[in-house]
């Protein structure tokens, strides 16, 4: 199982394992969003016709946007499991 936490800025950082595993490339555009169901963050690579927040992968990192913090009530240091199936990143909030 892999962890990742997110600081006062909202940035979730990969380690390189994960980035090797789910494929992550720096300066891809991405989706993010919410599955409300279970509260899970959604990451994927950016679709052409998307109305999803879209987020830049830079250095390891990713923002998670503002309003998606708010809605899940997310604050620094919270933690997050992380699984992926195929280029799709699931987020869900470690309590």
């Amino acid at each position: 199982m892999n962890v990742c936490k997110i600081s006062n800025r909202g940035l979730i950082t990969f380690s390189k394992k994960v980035r090797e595993q789910l494929n992550l490339a720096n300066g891809k555009l991405y989706s993010v969003y919410v599955y409300h169901k279970d509260k899970t963050i959604i990451i994927e690579p950016l679709l052409e016709e998307s109305t999803h927040n879209q987020c830049v992968f830079h250095q390891g990192r990713i923002t998670i946007p503002k309003e998606i913090r708010n809605l899940l009530n997310i604050g620094p240091n919270d933690h997050f499991i992380v699984e992926g199936i195929g280029e799709r990143i699931f987020l869900k909030k470690e309590y």
